[in-house]
């Protein structure tokens, strides 16, 4: 079965939060789902950094996709002549535009190129982190240019390993990776770095989303209460944003179990989830992947954009939230 995505979007897990945040509500206000103009073979990847919000997708080819998020909520093609062996994934590391991958090497070694020109131009592939990443690799870091947070790798074993493992570059240095104590998936994990802690995702027994919260130095993991039970067979996610009702602390989409092709969101107001909704017009076959909607510095409308590939063409097709 594929692999779908849940997607978490968390402005302040553990921050103070007013009490107009907390009455945001569930459902947001979504613009008509449109064609981003472009195929993808497997899963997109969305990040925002620095004043901008990028999307990344692998085309039948192999070759690496990339946009813009502009003003108009378009998405607009730019060039990135590179080709992987392996599903990429977007993210960024204090400012800097960060696109990662696992090589072929023995064992695998996780390559990565950035960009600090808003992907105009990119630098050459060169590994980073630990050697031996298994699958589904997820990365985050702080989205603010010339910060100092640390920067995050995780993902699944390879095989029958189905353990979660995390590495950190904290300052110049990364530490050996870890398996998260207590922690086993069927699927890839995903990640997010905030500026206090770190929360990782994942898919638990009979379809149940969990997640786990953990300090920064040192890395101690602890769960995120949720009532997800049965609703998924697909990985969660995370990512910041807020909405124009103020912060959703967090918001979740995703994909549908088994052959519910529907894009499902919820969001947690205060202490309480609000209840289930379906995403009109929207279908997917994988990972949907979601970012705020950022462009020229600003976080415009206050909303997030969502991104996921429609069955049976593998078109890219996005909306945006507010």
């Amino acid at each position: 079965m594929r692999r779908a995505r849940i997607l978490l979007v968390l402005l302040a897990l553990l921050a103070t939060v007013s009490p107009a945040a907390q009455a945001a509500p569930a459902a947001l206000a979504w613009q008509q789902p449109g064609p981003v103009g472009a195929v993808a073979s497997h899963r997109p990847s969305v990040a925002s950094c620095g004043s901008g919000t990028y999307l990344l997708w692998r085309e039948p080819s192999g070759r690496l996709g990339f946009a813009t998020w502009d003003q108009m909520r378009r998405w607009l093609p730019r060039a990135l002549t590179i080709t992987t062996p392996d599903v990429p994934t977007l993210a960024c590391d204090n400012g800097v535009l960060t696109v990662l991958w696992r090589d072929t090497a023995t064992p695998p070694r996780i390559q990565a190129i950035r960009s600090t020109t808003h992907g105009q131009t990119w630098s050459p592939p060169q590994p980073i982190g630990p050697p031996g990443a298994g699958l589904g690799l997820a990365a985050s870091g702080g989205p603010s240019t010339g910060g100092t947070h640390p920067f995050y790798l995780a993902w699944r074993g390879s095989g029958a390993d189905t353990q979660l493992y995390v590495a950190a570059r904290i300052g110049p240095n990364w530490l050996p990776a870890r398996a998260v104590p207590g922690v086993s998936s069927e699927t890839p994990p995903d990640i997010d770095a905030f500026s206090d802690r770190v929360l990782l995702s994942y898919l638990g027994a009979q379809g149940s989303v969990r997640m786990s919260a953990a300090g920064l130095n040192p890395i101690v993991w602890g769960p995120f209460p949720n009532p997800w039970t049965g609703l998924s067979s697909h990985t969660p996610a995370a990512t910041p944003a807020q909405s124009s009702g103020g912060f959703l602390a967090p918001f979740v989409a995703w994909k549908g179990s088994g052959t519910d092709t529907r894009l499902h969101y919820t969001a947690k107001a205060g202490t309480a989830w609000k209840p289930l909704t379906t995403l009109t017009g929207a279908a997917t076959d994988l990972d949907p992947a979601v970012a705020p909607a950022v462009s020229g510095g600003s976080a415009l409308w206050r909303g997030v954009v969502l991104v996921w590939r429609a069955p049976g063409t593998g078109q890219l097709m996005s909306s945006f939230g507010h």
